[in-house]
Protein backbone atom coordinates (compact mmCIF):
# COMPACT_ATOMS: atom_id res chain seq x y z
CA UNK A 1 0.00 0.00 0.00
CA UNK A 2 1.29 3.09 -0.69
CA UNK A 3 1.44 5.90 1.94
CA UNK A 4 0.09 9.16 1.43
CA UNK A 5 -0.55 11.98 3.85
CA UNK A 6 -4.19 12.44 3.72
CA UNK A 7 -4.55 8.47 4.66
CA UNK A 8 -2.82 9.33 8.01
CA UNK A 9 -4.15 12.50 8.37
CA UNK A 10 -7.67 11.94 7.94
CA UNK A 11 -7.91 9.34 10.31
CA UNK A 12 -6.09 11.11 12.92
CA UNK A 13 -7.99 14.33 12.65
CA UNK A 14 -11.69 12.13 12.64
CA UNK A 15 -10.21 10.51 16.12
CA UNK A 16 -9.12 14.08 17.59
CA UNK A 17 -12.54 15.13 16.90
CA UNK A 18 -14.42 12.03 18.00
CA UNK A 19 -12.31 11.89 21.48
CA UNK A 20 -13.38 15.57 21.62
CA UNK A 21 -17.14 15.10 21.03
CA UNK A 22 -17.49 12.41 23.52
CA UNK A 23 -16.06 14.36 26.21
CA UNK A 24 -13.13 12.24 28.41
CA UNK A 25 -13.15 15.20 30.69
CA UNK A 26 -14.62 14.93 34.59
CA UNK A 27 -17.39 17.01 33.65
CA UNK A 28 -18.70 14.84 30.46
CA UNK A 29 -18.37 11.48 33.30
CA UNK A 30 -20.71 13.43 35.90
CA UNK A 31 -23.65 14.03 33.70
CA UNK A 32 -26.86 12.04 34.62
CA UNK A 33 -28.00 8.84 33.04
CA UNK A 34 -31.28 7.62 32.55
CA UNK A 35 -30.89 5.17 35.61
CA UNK A 36 -29.64 7.96 37.96
CA UNK A 37 -33.31 8.85 38.24
CA UNK A 38 -36.50 7.12 39.48
CA UNK A 39 -38.99 5.52 36.77
CA UNK A 40 -40.98 7.83 35.31
CA UNK A 41 -45.10 7.63 35.91
CA UNK A 42 -46.76 5.40 34.25
CA UNK A 43 -50.47 6.35 32.82
CA UNK A 44 -52.54 3.49 34.10
CA UNK A 45 -54.41 0.89 31.31
CA UNK A 46 -58.16 1.44 31.18
CA UNK A 47 -59.42 -0.28 27.24
CA UNK A 48 -62.03 1.29 25.98
CA UNK A 49 -63.60 -0.18 23.22
CA UNK A 50 -65.02 1.29 19.97
CA UNK A 51 -66.69 1.00 16.67
CA UNK A 52 -66.57 3.26 14.60
CA UNK A 53 -66.81 2.25 10.30
CA UNK A 54 -67.63 -1.49 10.74
CA UNK A 55 -64.21 -1.45 12.84
CA UNK A 56 -63.79 -2.26 16.53
CA UNK A 57 -60.85 -0.60 18.19
CA UNK A 58 -59.35 -0.27 21.72
CA UNK A 59 -57.58 3.08 23.33
CA UNK A 60 -56.08 1.64 26.52
CA UNK A 61 -55.81 5.32 27.58
CA UNK A 62 -59.35 7.26 26.44
CA UNK A 63 -59.80 7.91 29.89
CA UNK A 64 -57.16 10.42 29.77
CA UNK A 65 -59.13 12.90 27.89
CA UNK A 66 -61.25 14.17 30.54
CA UNK A 67 -59.34 16.70 32.24
CA UNK A 68 -61.54 17.41 34.86
CA UNK A 69 -60.98 13.80 36.42
CA UNK A 70 -58.58 14.16 39.22
CA UNK A 71 -56.16 10.75 38.31
CA UNK A 72 -55.87 12.84 35.32
CA UNK A 73 -54.51 16.06 37.06
CA UNK A 74 -52.49 13.78 39.30
CA UNK A 75 -51.02 11.81 36.59
CA UNK A 76 -50.44 15.12 34.73
CA UNK A 77 -49.03 16.59 37.71
CA UNK A 78 -46.64 13.72 38.53
CA UNK A 79 -45.61 13.68 34.93
CA UNK A 80 -44.43 17.43 34.93
CA UNK A 81 -42.97 17.05 37.95
CA UNK A 82 -40.37 13.88 36.71
CA UNK A 83 -39.94 15.99 33.35
CA UNK A 84 -38.31 18.85 35.49
CA UNK A 85 -36.83 16.97 37.60
CA UNK A 86 -34.94 15.21 34.68
CA UNK A 87 -34.68 18.61 32.32
CA UNK A 88 -33.63 20.48 35.47
CA UNK A 89 -29.59 20.68 34.47
CA UNK A 90 -30.88 22.08 31.27
CA UNK A 91 -32.75 25.26 31.94
CA UNK A 92 -29.57 27.43 31.29
CA UNK A 93 -29.19 26.23 27.74
CA UNK A 94 -33.48 26.34 27.41
CA UNK A 95 -33.34 30.08 28.23
CA UNK A 96 -30.58 30.06 26.15
CA UNK A 97 -32.09 28.38 22.97
CA UNK A 98 -35.30 30.27 23.80
CA UNK A 99 -33.96 34.01 23.57
CA UNK A 100 -31.88 33.11 20.49
CA UNK A 101 -35.47 31.88 18.82
CA UNK A 102 -36.84 34.75 19.69
CA UNK A 103 -34.14 36.70 18.39
CA UNK A 104 -34.64 35.48 15.36
CA UNK A 105 -38.26 35.85 14.83
CA UNK A 106 -39.58 39.08 13.87
CA UNK A 107 -41.89 40.39 16.41
CA UNK A 108 -44.46 42.07 13.57
CA UNK A 109 -45.65 38.08 13.01
CA UNK A 110 -49.19 38.49 14.87
CA UNK A 111 -51.08 35.83 12.79
CA UNK A 112 -49.91 32.97 10.31
CA UNK A 113 -49.21 33.84 6.89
Amino acid sequence: MKFSLTNFLLPLALTSILSACMGSSESAKSLPMQSDFDPPPVAAIQASAFSEHGYQRTDNYYWLQDKTDPRVIDYLEKENSYTSMVMARTEDLQKKLLAEIRSRNSSSFTEAP
